[in-house]
Parts: structure tokens; sequence; C-alpha cells
């Protein structure tokens, strides 16, 4: 009788947390783009600014700080679809001997200090841009402009990772792991 009673539940639970870990994997992939997209900015930047200093003496104004700030997006960008991809640097010298229980706690602590710890990090760097918003802070090169928007990019970067964090740590829970290759094409991401 329990089960009967149940068992809508768990679908509808599990149809939610389906869709959640849809929009989850479109939000890393968004980021993705997003680092992608400064990626090229800081190239056609760098290359203007040597090609304008070497040829023509006349060097891009505040190439530095427009660098500066754009590789905050660049690195930040792709850290939640690294996460997913499970991209990180791991060392299983004694991973690999672990029982499979054993294995599955170790996943689980890994996850859960690593929510912790990007959550900190969305935190805190939300409180600096905020601040930074509230100062009216700007770069200190020739053109001026603001700074917080890479500091919202490094909160929302952080919150995103650990968005994703969270997302394996439940699936992890539900018996349903997330894989290395949920990135690679054998789930459609867009």
């Amino acid at each position: 009788m329990p089960q009967k009673v149940l068992r809508p539940v768990i679908t509808g639970l599990s149809g939610a947390l389906s869709f959640l870990d849809g929009v989850v994997k479109r939000l890393n992939f968004a980021g993705l783009i997003l680092a992608s997209i400064f990626l090229v900015v800081v190239v056609l930047v760098g290359a203007a600014d040597v090609v304008g200093t070497n040829l023509f003496h006349l060097p891009v104004p505040s190439a530095l700080e427009v660098s500066e700030n754009a590789m905050v997006f660049m690195t930040i960008g792709g850290l939640a679809y690294a996460v997913q991809r499970q991209s990180h640097v791991g060392v299983d010298l004694f991973v690999g001997k672990f029982s499979a229980w054993v294995k599955v706690l170790a996943t689980a602590l890994t996850l859960a200090v690593s929510l912790a710890v990007f959550a900190f990090l969305s935190w805190r760097a939300g409180v600096l841009a905020i601040d930074s918003f509230e100062l009216n802070e700007f770069s200190s090169g020739l053109l001026r402009f603001p700074v917080y928007p890479a500091k919202v990019a490094l909160s929302a970067g952080c919150g995103l990772a650990a968005l994703e964090s969270l997302r394996q740590l439940v699936r992890l829970c539900m018996g349903r792991p997330a894989q290395p290759d949920d990135a690679n094409g054998s789930e459609q991401i867009v």
C-alpha cells in the first residue's frame, strides 16, 4: 500500500529534478559560451595592442585593464562546465582500491566540500560586487570602466559551480551519479 501512494510522489520528484538537471546543464553551457566570447575579446585586444604598438607606435588604450577583467569572465565562465564534465584535477591513487560504497562516500564528501567552497566564494564575491557598485569603483587605466561586472561574474560563476556540485550530489544520493561524459554528447545539452 505505501508503495502505491509514494510512487506518484517519487515520479513527480524525479521529473522535477530531471527538469532542474537540464536547466543547470544549459546554464553551464551558457557560461562556457560567455567564456569563449571573452577569450576572443582577449585575443583581439592583445593582437591589436601588439600590432598597434609595434607597427604604428599606438598602443590600444587600457588594453591591460580590458584583458584583466575579461580574464575573470574567461576563467569563471567555464568553471561550472568543467565541474559538470568532471574535468577537474583528481588524484585516484587510493580511490581505485576502495570498495564501491567507500567510493560513493568519498564522492559525496568531495561534492559536499565543493558545494560549500563554491557557495562561500559566490557569497563573498557577491558582497564585493555590491560594495564595488555602491562605491562606484572604476579601473585605473586611461579609459575608466566599472569593475563590478567582473565581480558579479565571479559571484555568478562560483554560484553556478555550486549549483552543479549540488546537482551531482543530489543525483548521487538518488542512486544516479553524474557521469564524466554528461557533456560529451551522451546527453543533449542544448
